[in-house]
């Protein structure tokens, strides 16, 4: 929403989901902020899915922080937009030693997964949205 006006929606079909408890692995600790990753070139090409990835990067962005410790990478939400299908899977990062000063990282599924399809949009106008993301000169 801004200025009372639906700026974007969207509704997203769920035709697979897997749960948190049907994957049996450790989770990760409450409260730790995921690494977003969007795969999918039509993330970056068609208008509709950009504004959906706007959407997912604000519902899962978490607090701010103003430095990050490598131990402290540990949740990774994946996107891949595949044949007009969206598939969200979930993975705990793990640091497994590799010889050399960087780390070897696996990642292992932890749920919940989803395989999404896109129904409905609704879009708000170029004008609508640019006034939306407009900053004032004060924050700059």
């Amino acid at each position: 929403m801004f200025d009372f006006h639906v700026l974007d929606m969207f509704e997203l079909g769920i035709e697979k989901f897997v749960s948190l408890s049907e994957i049996k692995t450790s989770k990760f600790p409450e409260g730790t902020k995921p690494m977003l990753v969007f795969a999918g070139e039509v993330f970056d090409t068609d208008n509709e899915y950009k504004r959906l990835k706007s959407l997912l990067i604000d519902f899962f962005r978490g607090p701010t922080v103003s430095a990050v410790r490598l131990a402290g990478l540990e949740h990774v939400l994946h996107f891949t937009a595949l044949e007009g299908k969206i598939y969200m899977r979930s993975y705990r990062c793990l640091l497994k030693k590799s010889g050399c000063r960087t780390p070897r990282i696996e990642l292992e599924e932890i749920g919940p997964s989803f395989d999404f399809v896109m129904r409905r949009t609704h879009l708000a106008s170029d004008d609508l949205y640019k006034l939306a993301h407009k900053q004032p000169k004060a924050l700059k």
